[in-house]
């Protein structure tokens, strides 16, 4: 999978997507460390990835704004969860297809992860 990191994606949450073999793309290396949400969330969809952020602002962007996009994993991450949110990453990541993925807005949380279809 290739991915789009949000800047404010912790280190080690790109160090594991790309020890587990996927691609990632990190804001601060494109020029977008501070650009607006509108402004990453058009990057992702114009280089189809799948943006991966710690912003839920992201939500209200895709179902009440009707943004288009290619796809969002939400992380409700913290320093003391992050070893379970990225469990729960791989998991999702093991268990949806790549369509199901760019067609969902995907909230990861320590325990489990919910899959909301995009409009």
């Amino acid at each position: 999978m290739k991915f789009f990191s949000d800047h404010d994606v912790y280190g080690q949450t790109v160090r594991h997507l790309l020890a587990c073999g996927h691609e990632v793309v990190r804001a601060q290396d494109v020029g977008l460390a501070q650009a607006k949400d509108s402004e990453i969330i058009a990057y992702a969809l114009a280089h189809e990835l799948l943006l991966v952020t710690r912003d839920k602002d992201f939500g209200a962007l895709v179902f009440q704004h009707n943004v288009l996009c290619s796809g969002i994993i939400f992380l409700r991450i913290e320093p003391h969860t992050q070893d379970q949110v990225h469990e729960q990453l791989m998991r999702a990541l093991a268990e949806l297809d790549e369509e199901t993925l760019r067609r969902s807005f995907i909230v990861i949380e320590a325990n489990h992860y919910r899959v909301r279809q995009l409009p």
